[in-house]
């Protein structure tokens, strides 16, 4: 997929497919100021990789997968539809996650780097950024920057060009709010006017 209209000198390129990169190569290419969070959910447990070029750290959780999806299900629930009165048991959920996701390998977090998060799974759908930690009382997103990416490598292949490019004057963003589509072909879909106002509000 290429986005620009000149497919020369393309602004946005993606590849349908990339070769995976091995832990080696993703130490090498990661930028100095990242961090990786990759994540592995087995039958019984979580675990979870801090990468970083120069280190690779490890920590766990013991959890049953349908442990683990039943406090995700719960969770996206109540942040699909909120509630005030629900507001005591979601921060309680958002404490649960956190000590099972977090807490094992936060010693190992540094707050100066970019996080990037690699989940696996249902982890898709947890909403890192709200996870509360229990010690302090604050969410992960107060003490690091964060973001979430389908994987080490395809991170890493986006950092690419940031990397080359080096100090530049201007930036331009791609922003995706409400597109619109055939509405006859895709009834179903309803419109995004939220989406809307906030691509038109991160374009001021």
């Amino acid at each position: 997929v290429i986005l620009t209209g000149d497919t020369q000198n393309p602004e946005l390129q993606l590849s349908s497919s990339t070769s995976s990169l091995n832990v080696s190569q993703i130490q090498q290419q990661l930028l100095q100021q990242s961090q990786l969070v990759q994540y592995c959910v087995l039958d019984d447990k979580v675990i979870a990789w801090v990468v970083t070029r120069d280190s690779l750290k490890s920590g766990h959780s013991m959890i049953s997968r349908a442990e683990l999806d039943e406090k995700i299900q719960k969770i996206s629930r109540m942040l699909a539809h909120p509630n005030s009165d629900q507001n005591d048991e979601l921060n309680k959920l958002a404490k649960e996650l956190h000590t099972i996701l977090v807490k094992p390998v936060e010693s190992y977090f540094d707050s100066r780097r970019q996080m990037a998060i690699v989940p696996d799974d249902n982890l898709s759908f947890v909403p890192f950024a709200a996870l509360v930690s229990p010690a302090s009382g604050k969410y992960l997103i107060e003490d690091y920057a964060i973001q979430t990416t389908p994987s080490a490598t395809i991170f890493i292949k986006s950092s690419a060009p940031e990397a080359q490019r080096g100090k530049i004057d201007t930036e331009r963003l791609l922003i995706v709010g409400n597109p619109r589509f055939d509405r006859n072909q895709f009834a179903g879909l309803p419109d995004l006017p939220g989406a809307e106002r906030e691509a038109k509000e991160i374009a001021k």
